[in-house]
């Protein structure tokens, strides 16, 4: 086979460039044939024919390589480097292929230019032999697991969004020139008594399920704010149990002046927050005279608190947040610490049940298991290397390159978008960021030629359709690129039987408010909030009607209240979390898209100010 295939002679070891230049001296008369062999490494008798065969033209010197045995590769080395570039532009657009699409393109591409080939034709797809070893030819090539990103933030981190959050970042160093130790990042995390991950353990060979001992099916998420420096110190966490009322057990093992706070959903809320960003004023001593820079996300109980922004601006507090959709490049927090926090808290979790024997974790070992990860995952090094990566400090505005942003081309996001009214919630309007629309990525491909051959791999009869991956979307097009690439391939390349996904129309613009990076704390910031704030204490609340959201699917209690049948029951619908009443809550409600049962939007994890927010539960999820 050819796979098990080992050389044991080197002949033929010399490359094509060592025999150009030897043969190009020999016709110059630079070196005779014994000095240019051991020169550049090639046999004299070898160089003598080649010289020969240079002389009377029977050999072209551009091509004197030539392939021993039967074996001979099907692509060319200029074809293969193709098609890597290829296949790195569609992993950098989160479009990657697989082993099993990797193996059809190669058997499309053979077929469409005429290449002699021993594919299977049954099958239409190349060969295991082959891909082994194409991915033995160019090591820089590996198979990887995909982490899932969304599409809002592929398309939300671009060059506009992260060129201007740069600019704010920057103009804020230079009317203050903040030290690391006063470069706060602060961001919440969610833990439950399940963990999140497992890693893998020894079991018999051929069994099909192997199990791990959990708590429960389902824990309740304890949230968990977190704040450090670009200097590697760490403030004390702060704990939010989904309960009533606090009991001082629920800390007992937690880090060392860590707090707790409460709230029905065990989500962190504008006052949960403000108390927080009180407590943080304390522990870093922050005042106009020593001020102090904290970035964080765009969450609503961040930036649509005046109390906060006023508190903020009396004690010197600069704070910045990210553009939506961003935080998992530019966020410390998120980039270098929260991964390893988890790892850890699992570890501790596993250890845990396996010393208690018949025991389940409740939320009154929480503390004291994720004390145990935190003091691991909270290193100096730890700090530093994330705020490093992100470019804040120190401050890199080229920090990212060309390939980060590839995935939101796909998006076809304009530079030159018209901003919203709201664009001068920014000190300055040559820092102001351009909100940017977020747009469904395709999943999947359409082939831009309607002609291609039938019965090859890449099309189907009714629809000339890719079946490497069924589409359900026809707004893609062929991405331009570098077209000169593409010049080895005789007939087909591979961005023409696969080409590059792109958004192909633009749906109509939706007039909402969006996110976009900001300088919280600045005064143009802080009368957009105020003129909000006085225009909803202006508005009449409606107490009698749900918040609707988007849905696919309508529930039974709409249609009741379409017709204008209000009843008890209506009134008296339970949170499908916590058993909450709606007639006791002043905050949003979300509906299952699948089963229509309603929950606070807390509950459902969902932005309680996005219109255009769908949820489905975990149990419609799980079955």
């Amino acid at each position: 086979m050819v796979r098990d295939y080992k050389r044991r002679t080197n002949r033929g070891g010399w490359s094509e460039e060592q025999i150009k230049l030897a043969i190009q001296a020999v016709l110059d008369g630079k070196n005779g044939y014994k000095s240019a062999s051991k020169t550049y490494n090639v046999p004299q008798t070898t160089l003598e024919r080649k010289v020969n065969q240079a002389r009377k033209r029977e050999n072209n010197i551009l091509n004197v390589k030539v392939p021993l045995g039967p074996i001979t590769t099907v692509f060319s080395e200029e074809e293969e480097q193709i098609l890597v570039t290829y296949l790195k532009e569609m992993e950098g657009r989160l479009f990657g292929l697989s082993t099993s699409e990797l193996q059809k393109l190669a058997y499309e591409l053979a077929v469409r230019n005429n290449k002699q080939h021993k594919f299977n034709e049954l099958k239409e797809k190349a060969g295991k032999d082959w891909l082994r070893g194409f991915l033995h030819r160019h090591p820089d090539l590996s198979l990887r697991k995909p982490e899932n990103t969304s599409a809002a933030r592929a398309a939300g981190f671009n060059r506009l969004s992260v060129g201007k959050y740069f600019e704010l970042l920057g103009k804020a160093l230079d009317d203050n020139p903040f030290t690391p130790d006063r470069i706060y990042n602060c961001d919440e995390t969610g833990i439950s008594v399940v963990p999140k991950s497992r890693s893998k353990v020894i079991a018999a060979t051929g069994k099909k399920q192997v199990g791990a001992l959990t708590s429960a099916e389902r824990g309740t998420t304890i949230t968990i704010e977190i704040c450090f420096n670009a200097a590697g110190t760490y403030l004390p966490p702060m704990f939010i149990y989904p309960r009533k009322l606090m009991k001082p057990e629920l800390l007992n093992g937690a880090p060392p002046n860590s707090w707790a706070e409460c709230s029905d959903s065990g989500w962190i809320t504008a006052d949960i927050f403000l108390r927080w960003f009180q407590k943080f004023v304390k522990l870093t001593n922050a005042s106009k005279t020593n001020p102090v820079m904290l970035i964080l996300d765009g969450h609503a109980s961040h930036t649509q608190n005046l109390q906060l922004v006023d508190n903020a601006r009396e004690h010197g507090v600069t704070i910045i947040c990210f553009p939506p959709h961003t935080t998992h490049k530019l966020q410390p927090a998120d980039v270098g610490f929260m991964r390893p926090l988890s790892i850890f808290y699992d570890q501790a979790l596993t250890a845990w049940l396996r010393s208690n024997p018949g025991k389940v974790v409740s939320q009154l070992q929480v503390a004291e298991l994720f004390g145990q990860a935190f003091i691991r995952a909270a290193t100096m090094s730890t700090a530093i290397n994330a705020f490093k990566t992100c470019g804040i400090s120190p401050y890199n505005p080229h920090v990212f390159t060309e390939d980060d942003f590839i995935a939101a081309e796909a998006t076809e996001i304009e530079l030159n978008a018209e901003t919203e009214p709201e664009a001068d919630i920014n000190p300055t309007p040559s820092v102001a960021v351009i909100p940017q629309e977020t747009l469904a990525v395709p999943s999947t491909i359409i082939s831009p030629d309607p002609q291609m051959a039938t019965g090859s791999a890449l099309n189907s009869s009714a629809n000339n359709v890719d079946p490497v991956a069924p589409t359900t979307s026809n707004l893609v097009q062929q991405a331009p690129g570098n077209d000169s690439l593409d010049t080895s391939f005789n007939l087909v390349s591979p961005k023409q039987l696969m080409p590059y996904p792109r958004m192909a129309e633009k749906r109509p613009r939706q007039v909402r408010r969006r996110g976009k990076a900001a300088i919280i704390t600045a005064s143009p910031y802080k009368a957009v909030l105020e003129e909000r704030q006085n225009s909803k204490n202006s508005t009449p609340k409606v107490t009698n009607k749900k918040k609707m959201k988007k849905t696919t699917k309508r529930s039974k209690k709409e249609k009741k209240a379409d017709d204008g049948a209000e009843t008890s029951d209506n009134e008296d619908t339970e949170c499908l979390y916590c058993q909450g009443l709606y007639s006791e809550s002043s905050e949003g409600w979300i509906t299952c898209q699948t089963c229509g049962k309603w929950a606070h939007c807390g509950c459902a994890g969902v932005d309680d100010n996005d219109d255009e927010a769908v949820h489905t539960c975990p149990f419609c999820e799980d079955s």
